[in-house]
């Protein structure tokens, strides 16, 4: 992310301790790239995520289609919005 007011660029990891679906990881870096970015980039991200772990060998590809990322991303993205939205002041410079 970046902070427009010093234009340094600010990595925030939301990563908790947890199991689930990868999705869940794709939403919280979506809700902080900005509104135009995601809406112009998001089926290209959803697919590019969803290749990339296929290729990797990390999910069965049988299983675990595009068709079922974006299920579970279209159905995790609000809470995760929320999430991030809520903690996100916390780190951010004042």
């Amino acid at each position: 992310m970046l902070n427009k007011e010093t234009q340094q660029t600010v990595l925030i990891d939301f990563e908790i301790f947890g199991w689930g679906p990868g999705a869940v990881d794709l939403c919280s870096f979506m809700c902080i790239i900005g509104t135009e970015i995601r809406q112009a980039n998001e089926e290209a991200f959803l697919k590019r995520y969803h290749e990339t772990l296929i290729a990797t060998g990390k999910v069965d590809p049988e299983i675990h289609t595009l068709e079922k990322l974006t299920e579970d991303y279209v159905k995790f993205f609000v809470p995760r919005a929320f999430q991030v939205l809520l903690f996100l002041p916390l780190f951010l410079p004042k």
